[in-house]
């Protein structure tokens, strides 16, 4: 030990050791530093940001001339008014005519106070509790102290009981406990008896079986012999002949299965197996009957060219009948093992069922008779239990009054806040879309003209194959596009569109608007589409008919809107909108309100985030 002692002094003295323990020192902090580098989350982020939003469908569709348009409501209903006649000028955006709207505005209504409750919601939780019933609060935490203290008294003041006589109850456990013997021996006996009943019933089925479908496959053979003797010569009714043939087929592909079933059942002795080969047997059986049956009028309705034949047919109709006669006594032996086994299997049920009733009556008795003994043994502990829990529960009454005091007194939640804001959001949509269709209600000139037909009167119930009212535009020339079903809501008539002609290039835009928008649906390879009229403004540059056109109809737009990438946005289970952020380079979830989802994969955020928020859209695991 001293050598060891001396040999770790002078090492120490030496500079050649503290070098390498500096170095190996180095060493490891680099590959600790590494590891920990190693298994750091990376986090891609997007900073939230102000811009404009813009939602658009795009089209293509041919430019072409057009005097004539027909105008026509988006849904049929009762015509309210007309507000022109033929020859009479109009103007862009004038009304023309009105459904009856009383539902439509009923609906609305709905939806307004719908929205009013929801903000009567999320202003009494912002509010908070009124200072009366913050009053009834603090009189409850005192009215609960008051009977906590009361029950403490109580207990402290508890006596001991007298002791009970038990000696009635250790008799009636003893008893008990002789009559649940007694009940689970006779049950076991039972499940001997019985099992064996249903095992003699299989052994029957079984033999049964086997026994008829033999017999089954001899006359089979038969009708195979009859029908060949049919067939020889004799005069019958062939759909007769072909339906026996048919079924001996359909007989034997039955038989087979049947045979297949029992031989598995005989080897696993499952009893779900054995009524399977039973209702085989008897489905094959029944079927040899069936092809029997229509054998014997085949034979019944052949005609007898000579007397040999007569003899012939007098003969085959006496075999079949014997085989008749064969099979249906096979199938009611069969069908007879089927229900004696079946008719075990429920007495085994039924008898195991009220030897178990009995079991569980005297399981029963014994709880009782256990239960009665120990509650007249732990009287007293019995009592201080129940005061216990006494004042067990006026403390649990005096905690809640006092934290139902505290939650009424504190600020409300923020995800409470966030799930009200959510519902005035929610009844606020609900309420734009109600407004949105009383737009349908009413017909507007598409652009200037003249009105050439009117073809309803008032109180005259509208078609979506009729136009209401046809004109004559000033404009030359029009553009039609086929809008699919997913985005037709979206566009409303008088929605401006951007317009490129492939004629021209990119950098050459025209401008338009939506004119019409025909309410029958045009079907374009199993998909379903909408043909959406546009009208082209004019331009300095040449349009002409046949032209291909692009178009882009603006749906909706937000101005200077707050707005974060689409798949920022995650959803929980309840319906929770939010998105994490980075802060201090940890993610942090914030609750939002979305508004808008833009082209460009953005989507407006009414609350919750602020400018410059470092929004995480992807997540990079090590």
């Amino acid at each position: 030990m001293g050598n060891i002692i001396n040999f770790l002094k002078t090492l120490i003295k030496k500079k050649l050791f503290w070098v390498a323990l500096i170095i190996v020192g180095l060493g490891g902090w680099y590959f600790i530093d590494r590891s920990i580098t190693a298994n750091k989350i990376e986090y891609v982020t997007e900073d939230a940001k102000v811009t404009n939003i813009t939602r658009t469908v795009s089209a293509t569709g041919t430019v072409t001339t057009s005097d004539k348009i027909d105008l026509n409501f988006k849904i049929s209903g009762t015509l309210l008014e007309i507000s022109v006649t033929e020859d009479d000028e109009v103007t862009t955006g004038q009304v023309l005519a009105k459904l009856d709207d009383k539902s439509a505005r009923s609906q609305v209504e709905q939806a307004r106070a719908s929205l009013s409750s929801a903000v009567s919601n999320l202003n009494k939780i912002l509010a908070g509790a009124s200072s009366e019933d913050v009053k009834i609060s603090e009189q409850t935490v005192n009215n609960a102290k008051s009977a906590y203290e009361s029950a403490k008294r109580d207990y402290d003041a508890l006596v001991e009981k007298l002791a009970k006589d038990i000696e009635g109850y250790e008799k009636a456990v003893t008893t008990a406990e002789t009559s649940l013997v007694d009940s689970q021996r006779n049950l076991e006996n039972a499940r001997v008896y019985y099992d064996q009943a249903v095992a003699n019933a299989k052994s029957s089925a079984i033999t049964s079986m086997e026994t008829n479908l033999l017999l089954g496959d001899i006359i089979l053979n038969n009708i195979s012999y009859n029908l060949s003797i049919v067939r020889s010569g004799l005069t019958a009714n062939q759909q007769e002949v072909y339906a026996a043939d048919n079924d001996r087929l359909a007989a034997i592909g039955l038989s087979a299965t049947a045979k297949i079933t029992l031989a598995s059942a005989k080897i696993s002795n499952d009893a779900n197996e054995i009524h399977s080969a039973l209702n085989q047997s008897v489905s094959a059986l029944n079927k040899v009957l069936t092809s029997l049956s229509h054998l014997l009028t085949a034979a019944s309705t052949a005609a007898a060219g000579s007397p040999n034949e007569l003899t012939t047919i007098e003969t085959l109709k006496t075999s079949i009948k014997t085989d008749q006669t064969s099979t249906s006594t096979a199938l009611s032996a069969v069908q007879s093992a089927q229900q004696s086994f079946l008719n075990a299997e429920n007495n085994y049920q039924t008898q195991f069922d009220t030897y178990q009733a009995a079991v569980n009556t005297a399981n029963s008795s014994l709880a009782t008779a256990r239960a009665n003994l120990s509650t007249a043994q732990a009287s007293k502990n019995v009592q201080l239990a129940s005061y216990q829990a006494s004042v067990d529960s006026a403390l649990g009454s005096y905690n809640l009054a006092k934290a139902q005091l505290n939650y009424k007194t504190a600020a409300p939640r923020t995800a409470d806040v966030s799930y009200y804001r959510a519902q005035v959001s929610q009844a606020q949509a609900s309420l734009d879309y109600y407004v949105s269709q009383l737009d349908d209600y009413t017909l507007k000139a598409p652009t200037d003209g003249k009105i050439s037909f009117v073809n309803y009167s008032a109180g005259e119930q509208t078609s979506s194959t009729k136009a209401v009212i046809s004109m004559l535009g000033k404009n030359k020339f029009y553009i039609e596009v086929d809008i699919p079903e997913s985005d037709i809501t979206k566009v409303k008539i008088g929605n401006p569109v951007s317009i490129t002609l492939d004629a021209y290039s990119d950098d050459v835009k025209f401008g338009g608007q939506v004119i019409l928008i025909y309410p029958a649906e045009t079907v374009i390879q199993d998909v379903i589409y909408y043909k959406v009229k546009v009208e082209i403004n004019e331009s300095e540059h040449e349009v002409k008919s046949g032209m291909t056109a692009n178009c882009d109809i603006l749906t909706s737009s937000r101005e200077n809107a707050l707005s974060v990438p689409y798949r920022a946005l995650q959803q929980d289970d309840i319906g929770r909108k939010f998105v994490r952020i980075l802060v201090n380079e940890k993610p942090v979830e914030k609750d939002v309100e979305v508004g808008l989802r833009g082209d460009n994969g953005e989507i407006e955020v009414i609350s919750g985030l602020n400018a410059g928020d470092k929004v995480i859209v992807l997540e990079k695991k090590p």
